[in-house]
């Protein structure tokens, strides 16, 4: 272990032109470790971080049949401190899930990237965290700093795609310019304390809405004005409505309607979404990621298209999709691309299914998920790092010259068409990316 920065740990030194957190080095780990002490500073609560390190970094294990892609690498670590109660309860996320903000993760990535720096080291960040907030093209703040960041010689962005594949949580719609409406049917379970829906409009069209209950009371296209808010107290339902529309959001410039529900029916939630234009009028809904929802809520007609999370979704970011690799077949809770703006995403598919890794007890174990994936892809790109940036082989290569090396390696099975919304370019094989060359 290179470095730890703990933000939930605040007993210590927080690193240098940070306000909060402590800060440990190698050498006071090891001190803590000789003295015996049994707490230890980034306890990891819920075993997924220690799992993606050895996925992507773990010594050999060879009784056990296990090594991590990279075993050699040096590994920094942040353990982001969780969201706020009141930044839970404006985003409408249930107090007891694993939640976080995007200012600390954004913090944490300037962290390791000035560790780097300090170091005289190239860097691979691996994010398997992702979001349904956002237009899903990557504009977003985060997606936004990442770009700026992975242009960098010697960084390379990695991030899981999500598991969004299967959840019905998107739904994609078309209002031809003859027709009048496009009804969302939203099915919401019982005993659900609030979720947000955002919906996102295509240029060049322009959209307004209604809601209408389970019980029927609609609130009317009227209730919303351009560029406004609103909130509206149902008569016959327990349910509170916030409505915010927004012509052009702040930083994608895209037509946005943010419905945050309080207290829902169960039932068949009905939003009918008007074209407001003279054209044929296309719009996106993302319902919250799996876990900050109940699974008894979702689109009754869901797309599986265009729910990579952020920030995989963000341009030049290495995205991993997941695939079935006992089977060589496709994992159906994988996110898929591409994104809103129709750029391609994923890049590439790793194994997302019953992936070997190390537990927090040091125990072999499993790991499902993107996490998996791009836990391996970041491994794959530290030893392509190594070849390009310590070998010198490649010493200007960045994140968007890593994703074109791998992409031009990946294994291509058919009957696939590449690229494609499921693998992008294909399975991740770093040998394959040597035989290219």
């Amino acid at each position: 272990m290179l470095a730890l920065w703990d933000q939930t740990d605040q007993s210590g030194t927080p690193p240098e032109g940070f306000a909060y957190g402590s800060v440990y080095r190698t050498a006071d780990i090891d001190r803590m470790l000789e003295e015996g002490r049994e707490e230890l500073p980034g306890t990891d609560e819920t075993g997924h971080g220690t799992k993606l390190a050895s996925i992507a970094a773990g010594s050999a294990f060879p009784d056990a049949d296990f090594t991590g892609a990279a075993p050699q690498a040096q590994i920094a670590f942040v353990k982001l401190k969780e969201a706020k109660p009141f930044m839970r309860e404006l985003q409408r996320i249930p107090q007891d899930v694993v939640a976080y903000e995007e200012a600390d993760l954004m913090l944490a990535v300037r962290w390791l990237d000035e560790l780097a720096q300090r170091e005289g080291k190239p860097l691979v960040l691996c994010i398997a965290l992702g979001s349904n907030a956002g237009g899903h093209t990557g504009e977003t703040a985060l997606g936004q700093y990442l770009q700026a960041l992975l242009r960098k010689p010697g960084r390379v962005i990695v991030a899981a795609a999500g598991n969004e594949g299967s959840a019905a949580h998107h739904f994609y719609g078309t209002i031809p310019a003859e027709s009048d409406y496009v009804d969302v049917e939203l099915r919401v379970g019982a005993n659900v304390k609030g979720f947000q829906l955002n919906l996102w409009g295509d240029a060049p069209g322009l959209l307004t809405a209604e809601v209408i209950a389970p019980g029927g009371e609609r609130v009317p296209e009227s209730a919303l004005r351009r560029n406004g808010r609103a909130r509206y107290d149902f008569i016959f339902e327990r349910t509170i409505l916030d409505m915010q529309y927004e012509w052009a959001e702040l930083v994608s410039g895209d037509e946005r309607l943010l419905l945050a529900f309080q207290e829902p029916t169960e039932g068949i939630w009905t939003i009918r979404v008007y074209s407001a234009g003279d054209f044929s009028c296309s719009f996106h809904a993302w319902l919250p990621v799996t876990g900050f929802l109940s699974t008894e809520t979702y689109f009754l007609r869901p797309d599986p298209d265009t729910t990579v999370t952020c920030p995989a979704n963000a341009e030049g970011v290495v995205s991993f999709a997941g695939y079935d690799a006992r089977r060589s077949s496709v994992w159906q809770e994988a996110s898929r691309g591409y994104t809103r703006s129709r750029r391609l995403v994923p890049d590439l598919a790793a194994p997302a299914v019953e992936v070997s890794a190390v537990n927090t007890r040091g125990i072999v174990s499993t790991l499902s998920g993107t996490s998996a994936s791009a836990a391996i892809g970041a491994g794959a790109c530290a030893l392509l790092l190594e070849w390009g940036i310590v070998r010198e082989n490649a010493p200007a290569m960045d994140s968007v010259a890593a994703q074109r090396y791998l992409v031009r390696g990946a294994a291509r099975p058919e009957p696939f068409a590449y690229p494609n919304r499921n693998w992008g370019y294909g399975l991740l094989e770093l040998y394959g990316v040597f035989r290219t060359l």
